[in-house]
């Protein structure tokens, strides 16, 4: 079978798909849903989330650490300081 390029991204997509049958089990759910690390993460997360929201005044410091000065991979620096 040849893959074209144009359809590799889809290709990739399909396997996960059909892979995901086999090793996502409710017990694998179960227990990711209970994993501490996971909770903190996602606390994390909820956290950026709502201080880029919130448009608070400490996003507009220009320097702050680890913060690059132009956007990422279309990611825009505003997320990159509301995770600092």
């Amino acid at each position: 079978m040849e893959y074209q390029l144009t359809n590799v991204y889809e290709n990739f997509l399909n396997a996960i798909q059909c892979a995901e049958i086999n090793f996502i089990t409710p017990e694998l759910v179960e227990a990711i849903n209970k994993s501490n690390d996971v909770a903190i993460l996602s606390e994390l997360s909820t956290n950026v989330i709502s201080t880029v929201k919130s448009k608070d005044k400490r996003l507009e410091i220009s320097h702050l650490m680890f913060t690059p000065p132009v956007e990422i991979n279309k990611i825009p620096v505003i997320w990159f300081k509301g995770q600092n």
